[in-house]
């Protein structure tokens, strides 16, 4: 999975975030990490980051940690 996904390419502008969570599927919001999508949503309307990050693609491990996409 690369940040060159049609729907990332196609949302205009620098800012915007994508996360390819472990262990989910195509039902994100009702899998097991739904709470996490929840949790970085909030990030996202509040503050327009997540963990920090305002930008970019990253894959997010089952321990939380981000590591970039290419």
């Amino acid at each position: 999975m690369t940040s060159q996904l049609p729907l990332y390419a196609a949302v205009p502008g620098p800012k915007k975030l994508m996360f390819c969570l472990a262990g989910s599927g195509h039902s994100l919001v009702w899998e097991l990490n739904a709470k996490v999508v929840h949790h970085m949503s909030k990030q996202w309307f509040k503050n327009g980051q997540v963990e920090g990050l305002g930008s970019g693609s990253y894959f997010r491990e089952p321990d939380g940690d981000l590591i970039p996409l290419p």
